[in-house]
């Protein structure tokens, strides 16, 4: 977990920082799996706050990057 969280915040303060447009796809994909596998493996466990907290971050995170 550490080596994932130094290698995301290494993308986002260097390449994402810059507008490297492969930064954003690699960080994208990496969240996205993420986020897929987690979720269904917590409700798949049933552990509800962890399926609840990962609606809530997707949420905040889309209201940041499609502002209506």
């Amino acid at each position: 977990m550490l080596g994932w969280g130094m290698f995301l915040a290494f993308m986002v303060f260097y390449a994402f920082k810059k507008r490297e447009p492969w930064s954003w796809v690699c960080i994208s994909l990496g969240l996205g799996l993420w986020f897929m596998l987690d979720t269904a493996v917590s409700a798949w466990c049933r552990v509800a706050l962890n399926v609840l907290f990962n609606a809530v971050l997707l949420l905040a995170v889309r209201r940041a990057f499609f502002k209506a």
